[in-house]
Parts: C-alpha cells; structure tokens; sequence
C-alpha cells in the first residue's frame, strides 16, 4: 500500500475547538510531515481545491443565486470529488485520518464541510462532520468521506443505466438515513439501485421520500447477513431490494 498522509483524531479535534474559539491555530501536524509535502499529495489537494472553488465558492458564497438546495450541491460535488481520489486504494480512502488531513489543509472544503452541516455562521453540532470520532459509528458523518461515497455510488448508478442525473436522487434523509450509515453504502451497486427504487416508488405512489427511505432502509438492512451484493448480479440486487421496498410502500400507504 502506497504511505498516504494523515492527521489523528486528536490533533483535528484541537484544530477544530480552536476555531470555533476564535483562534488562527496552526493546521494539525500530518502524521508523517514528509510524505503529506510530497509533490504527489500535494497535487491531489491542489486539484481537490479546484473542485471545491467551483463548487462551494463559486456556487454558494458568491451566492447561492441557483435556488439549489444544500443536498443537490452536495451531489454535483460529489461526482467531482470522487473523481479526485477515484484511483486510490480502498485502505486509503477508508482511513479517516486521510480524510482529516485533506478537510484541514483544503481550506475550501473545509469551510464547505461547515456550510453543509452548519451555515456559514456556525458550526456543524457534531464535530463527526471534520472526520472527528467519538463512536464508531460517526464515521459515515465526516462530510469528505461520505462525498466520496456519494459520488462512488452516484458514478454506479450511472454506469447501470439508472439515472441521467445523479441530481434526480437528491434527498439528504434518503442518502444519510437510507444509505450512508447503513451496510448497503459499502456496495456501490446495491446502494444506486435502492436509490433508485425508493425515489421511483415514492413519486410513484405518492409517499413521503423521507418515510419510505427510513422504512425500506430497516428492511433492506436485514437482507445483509443472508446475501453478499458484491456476488451478485444487478438484476438479482434489483429484485430482492425493489421487493423490501414494495412491502414498505404498502405499509406507509393509507388503507
């Protein structure tokens, strides 16, 4: 595995209180100072950066004139955001402490992870959004990692054929609720296709996309230790999850 920067849970967390108290620290030291200044690192931030002047400069403080709402944002910027570390390995990506050295030394996204889960003039309530733990499971709250994710599984989603738009499947209760912090995130496949469902069926049958996405979620979820997406089939994926959802769409709808 290629040595990848990173910064500990406590070095963020002191970086982060300081801020909000007002202070201009220092950025948290990386754990291994000469591989995070190393020019490969380096142009991976450089290139981050660009992603998020386009996304979260130019479309938001200056301002957000679109009528767009945060989770629609968050969505374009994911696409381009994955597309930044699509290549690296998965032990790479799935070390929170990566995430945490590129929040702290991408000002950019760092100021958009406090927009997306604060405003522009607070704080997000949980410092999980900065990749900081608590419990094991603040992971899927860090808003780099879970952009990454996101943009993964709207890239899937895609290559099925499943949608034109990833912007088609906004809804942040569907992604965080329905997918993010659930078993299927972890299968790109699996999650696009569930997407796709509830989104379909709620417009559809006219239910809550909010209601449905908590509901099938439970369901779905439970399907996890009996079958492994990652060996099966699209189609075979489709039938099993479009299956959990109907029997959840009956129960939300009036009798």
């Amino acid at each position: 595995m290629i040595a990848h920067p990173a910064v500990s849970n406590e070095a963020m967390r002191t970086y982060l209180r300081e801020r909000k108290a007002g202070i201009s620290p220092e950025l948290p030291a990386p754990s291994d100072p000469l591989i995070a200044s190393s020019k490969v690192w380096s142009a991976f931030l450089a290139v981050g950066k660009k992603v998020m002047i386009e996304h979260y400069v130019n479309d938001v403080t200056v301002p957000t004139l679109h009528g767009e709402k945060k989770d629609a944002l968050e969505i374009k910027a994911s696409l381009d955001w994955y597309a930044v570390f699509k290549d690296l390995s998965s032990e790479i990506t799935g070390d929170l402490g990566f995430w945490r050295w590129v929040t702290a030394y991408t000002p950019q996204f760092f100021d958009f992870a406090r927009w997306r889960d604060g405003s522009l003039d607070s704080w997000p309530k949980k410092e999980a959004a900065f990749g900081i733990m608590r419990l094991i499971g603040d992971s899927p709250e860090c808003v780099a990692l879970r952009m990454y994710r996101r943009g993964l599984i709207c890239t899937r989603g895609s290559e099925l054929g499943l949608w034109d738009d990833p912007r088609e499947v906004a809804g942040t209760d569907l992604w965080r609720s329905g997918v993010l912090r659930r078993a299927i995130g972890y299968s790109p496949d699996a999650a696009a296709i569930y997407v796709k469902a509830v989104v379909q069926l709620s417009n559809e049958k006219k239910i809550s996309l909010t209601e449905l996405a908590r509901l099938s979620a439970k369901r779905v979820n439970r399907l996890r230790p009996l079958f492994q997406w990652e060996a099966m089939t699209p189609n075979e994926i489709k039938t099993l999850v479009e299956g959990q959802i109907h029997t959840a769409a009956a129960e939300l709808s009036p009798r």
